[in-house]
This record gives structure tokens, sequence and C-alpha cells, in this order.
């Protein structure tokens, strides 16, 4: 026989675990299928929906070179678009580094001269400003 105790707190993990457990609730028999065929799972969809997100809008994440739901969301809720991403991505800066560097007002391809030169983002600010390039 189980004591009280034990019986609460085995019930009370069921309905967490249950309560927890995202579903595809709010979508179409349509939405569920397209992602499901995208392969993520109802709670990547609940995510990548609540950030205003489709299935159309993942599609262009993904043709970008950002591939997980987190990186999806990050690049998204930072302000970026898929296309102007991937020049970014395509030459593999991180979100934070693309921000850092977009920032100085340094296209990707800029950005990826000077790190491939050994330059960091403060050198290449400071020789930019000095009318330097680095050397190819």
């Amino acid at each position: 026989m189980r004591s009280p105790a034990i019986t609460l707190v085995l019930t009370l993990a069921l309905l967490t675990g249950c309560a927890s457990t995202p579903d595809w609730a709010g979508m179409s028999e349509d939405e569920i299928a397209s992602w499901r065929a995208m392969d993520l799972s109802a709670a990547a969809a609940q995510q990548l929906t609540s950030a205003g997100l489709d299935t159309g809008d993942v599609t262009q994440w993904r043709e970008a070179g950002v591939t997980t739901t987190e990186a999806i969301l990050a690049w998204n809720q930072a302000g970026w678009k898929p296309e102007s991403a991937t020049p970014w991505v395509e030459r593999n800066f991180s979100l934070e580094a693309a921000m850092a560097w977009a920032q100085e007002k340094f296209t990707a391809e800029q950005a990826r001269t000077w790190v491939d030169s050994g330059f960091d983002l403060s050198e290449a600010v400071a020789n930019r400003d000095k009318g330097l390039t680095p050397v190819k």
C-alpha cells in the first residue's frame, strides 16, 4: 500500500508532465501536416508560430543556412531577415559576431576578409578609420 504522500507526488508528476507536453492546439490539420513535413515537433512549431513565423519563413531560414529552431528564433528576434543573414551565415559568423560587425558598417565579405587576415573587430575599425584595408 502506498502512502498518501507518494500518491500525491506521483499524481503531481503525471499532471505536470501532461500539462507541459506541447501539442498542436490552435493549428489546422494542414498546418500540422506542413510542420510535420518539415520534421518539426509540436513544441518547435508552437515556438515558431508564437514568434510570428510560418513554414514558409522557416523554409527561407533553412535555405539561408539557419537550421535549428533556436537559431531561427534568435536571428529573427534580433531583427534579421533570411536574405540579410545569408551572407553572414555563409561566411561562418555567429549571430553575435554578425551583429557586431554589421553595427560597425562592415559587410559580411569585408568582415570575413578582416578576420581571415587576423584582425578582430576593434582592430579592423581602427585600421579602416586610418584608410587601410587588409591584404587579400
